[in-house]
This record gives structure tokens, sequence and C-alpha cells, in this order.
């Protein structure tokens, strides 16, 4: 249980009461999610993922009345590094984050990022995994596919580990795709055999799945990373900031408590997933409520 903990730190590092107060109506919410805007535009809002149903559940636990705003994430960080009364959603943490800006207690959990491969290419070698299956490294193994490449989204971190391991690969096999049209591109390059790997989310795969005939693939864990991964909001790193922050987590403890915000998690997974996360949502709940 040793992240409740660092929970409880960050959230009496953030407390700040002048914070609930205030209304956060001077915030900038930014988003560099296409599908959150379109999705948001639509009324009444429909169910469609638990990045963006978790968003909607904190927007409205916290009255929010203006209009979550899309932007590149290298310009929302831009504003936040200047200064701006600025915050960006469903981003999940590294140093550089941490170090840079005010953050907020995890809004979503997600299954962790897996590798996916076309089942056209040859399995991975059993020296590339370690005895569960797991993948040890991922420049080591795009070198023994020299003619495959892989799509990952531009200014994107999936954590220090891996954003490590990616940063080894030889750049020729990593198409970057924007993240506004990463979706939609990672269907048609993955899903017509025009790239041999993906690293996504399941849930990504999965509802991609939805949309496209499937083709045989095969799927890998990494090792190392935890099976569950979280979302935060970060913030401009000054004094509103900060506020804006500790009402963010004052909101979430909130969304802790919530029904709907455990099944917003839930109706995404597979069966077989549900009980490991429930569990740890129902551990976050109960520590910030005792």
């Amino acid at each position: 249980m040793k992240f409740i903990w660092s929970f409880f730190a960050c959230y009496s590092a953030l407390f700040s009461p002048i914070a609930f107060s205030q209304p956060l109506d001077d915030i900038a919410i930014y988003t560099d999610s296409k599908l959150l805007i379109s999705e948001f535009e639509k009324q009444p809002y429909q169910n469609v993922s638990t990045a963006l149903d978790t968003v909607k559940l904190l927007l409205d636990e916290m009255n929010y009345s203006r209009e979550v705003m899309l932007t590149s994430l290298p310009r929302a960080f831009a504003l936040m590094d200047d200064g701006e009364a600025a915050c960006v959603v469903n981003k999940i943490l590294n140093p550089q984050r941490r170090e840079k800006y005010a953050l907020s207690l995890p809004l979503n959990f997600f299954q962790s990022v897996r590798l996916y491969q076309l089942a056209s290419l040859p399995p991975l070698s059993d020296g590339l995994l370690n005895d569960n299956h797991q993948l040890r490294s991922l420049h080591e193994a795009l070198t023994q596919y020299p003619d495959a490449a892989i799509i990952l989204p531009s200014d994107f971190s999936y954590g220090k580990k891996l954003d490590d391991d990616i940063a080894q690969a030889d750049p020729e096999q990593i198409i970057r795709l924007p993240n506004d049209v990463y979706f939609e591109r990672f269907m048609q390059l993955f899903f017509k055999h025009k790239v041999g790997f993906a690293l996504i989310f399941p849930s990504t795969h999965d509802r991609a799945m939805q949309y496209v005939s499937p083709v045989p693939f095969r799927e890998y864990q990494v090792e190392g990373i935890e099976d569950f991964t979280s979302g935060h909001v970060l913030c401009a790193d000054t004094q509103r900031g900060r506020e804006a922050i500790a009402a963010i987590n004052d909101a979430i403890v909130s969304l802790y408590a919530s029904p709907a915000y455990l099944q917003a998690h839930l109706r995404y997974l597979p069966e077989s997933s549900r009980p490991v996360l429930k569990e740890k949502i129902l551990s976050v709940r109960e520590a910030f409520n005792n």
C-alpha cells in the first residue's frame, strides 16, 4: 500500500484552505485530446472512456463553468511555464513534470501500456522476455526487427523507465503521431499492417477493435511497469496554480468515495482485470475516509 501513503503526503503538502473559498473559473483547463473536446460538446454527455468520464466527473464536482480547451501539450506546458493560470488533464508523471509543476492526486487509473505486435512478425525471442513473459527492453526488441516500425504519440510520457528505453531506440524505427490524431492513425497503420508494433494502453486497443476488422496480434507486458498507472492534473507551479491543485485534490478525494467514479473505471475493463483495480480504488477510498 506504499502508493496510498504517497497520496497522503502529496495531499497534505498541496492543501491550501484558501483554494476552497475561491472558484476555479479563472483557471484555464487544457487537453490535447480532440476526442475529449468532441465528446464534451455532445449533450447529454455519454460515457466514453475512463480518461474522459473521470474528467467529466471532476469538472462537475468542482462546478467548473468554463469549457475545456484544446491545445498541443507543448503549448500548454509553455503557458504554464510562463505562469499562466492554466492546467492540463490526464498526464502521467515523470521526474521533469514532478519538478516543474503542481500535481494533483491520481484522477484516474489505467492498465499500463503494453507492446502490441502483429502476428505476421516472428514472436519475440525468449532472450527478450523474462520468466513472466514480460518484455525486458523495447529498444532491444526493435533491433531484432530492423524492417519494422513502432507508432508512438508525440509529446507523450510513459513514465521514466519507458521514456528512457524509447530514447535508446533507432529514431528511424519510430513513427511519431500527433496526440490529436493518434487514435485514428493508430487504427489505420497498425490494423492495416503498415507498422509492426504499437505501444498503447489496452483500453485504447480494445476501443479500436470496435471500429476495425480484427487482425492477429501478440501482446506483451513490460518488465518493471506496474499493472496500473495513473493520470493526473498538472497546473502551473505558482501560488494560484497550487491553490487550484488543492481545490482539485479536494474534489478528487470526494470522487474516490463515489460509486460513479468506481464504475468509470470498471465498465471499461475485462472481467479478469476488475478485481485488482477495484481493490486499489477501494483502498484509496478507505485511506482518505479515515
